[in-house]
């Protein structure tokens, strides 16, 4: 088991203290606050939007031989 011992200054407490709070108001400001999601069509059946995504592809052996 490791331990690691960290020695810090109350005044490096309070200087990553501001920091967080200095980012979180940023956050804030740029978000423009929360939005609503609106559920009201729920379940109303959609199309199916199939996507081919590059990990679920089946790939041949062709890649794994140029690689050997």
């Amino acid at each position: 088991m490791v331990f690691i011992h960290l020695s810090l200054l109350t005044a490096t407490i309070g200087l990553l203290s501001s920091v967080q709070r200095q980012l979180a108001v940023a956050s804030a400001d740029s978000e423009g606050g929360e939005k609503e999601v609106d559920y009201s069509n729920i379940w109303t059946p959609q199309k199916f939007q199939d996507a081919e995504y590059w990990f679920l592809k089946t790939g041949t052996l062709d890649i794994l031989c140029s690689i050997c």
